[in-house]
């Protein structure tokens, strides 16, 4: 069987030792991920632009090395899962759990918090919130591959419950508390 882990390595027909592609690609995109934050906004094409850069170079240095029927194909738009590896890092994306925490992935939903004016301060489980969003990251994402960027969010978002307070009400700036009558951050 082979090895399937995180660091796991590949032995060539030579012999050497090879870091699989989707392994390189994936420590490149979440190494560069890990100098962004949710709380310093980069407009999606800058992200793309930068990240992509990245990892054509990646892989136009990683072919020097190569023989020629080896070469692995240089990326020109960022992959379904590199984009919702954006999606889930830079924006407020989480599964909601509405049958309580016990219940399992499968009952949870997936909420994108919403910056527009007229829904600020509130979640969007609208799949085409997602899709809008996800387009802005490669606008060349077929139906097809939205669906698989979509279904990588619903395993990369960390999990998160519904709020039951009734006392809680969310406003554009906190969550508005009427028993206290203070205004709370959002958690």
């Amino acid at each position: 069987m082979r090895n399937q882990s995180p660091n796991r390595k590949d032995v060539s027909p030579l012999g050497c030792t090879v870091t699989p592609r989707d392994q390189v690609l994936l420590n490149i995109t979440n190494d560069y991920l890990n100098g962004h934050t949710k709380d310093e906004p980069t407009p999606p094409a800058t992200i793309a632009a930068e990240l992509l850069e990245l990892l054509s170079d990646a892989v136009m240095m990683i072919n020097r090395t190569l023989d020629k029927s080896a070469k692995w194909p240089v990326p020109t738009v960022l992959s379904p899962n590199a984009v919702a590896r954006c999606m889930v890092h830079l924006h407020h994306i989480y599964r909601v759990s509405l049958a309580g925490p016990d219940s399992g992935s499968d009952a949870d939903v997936l909420a994108i918090y919403r910056t527009d004016p007229d829904c600020k301060g509130t979640y969007s489980i609208l799949k085409n919130d997602f899709y809008k969003l996800a387009k802005a990251y490669n606008a060349e994402l077929s139906a097809k591959e939205l669906e698989e960027t979509y279904f990588q969010m619903t395993i990369l978002a960390p999990q998160s419950k519904l709020c039951s307070d009734p006392n809680l009400i969310p406003v554009e700036n906190g969550l508005f508390n009427y028993e206290t009558k203070a205004l709370e951050p959002f958690d």
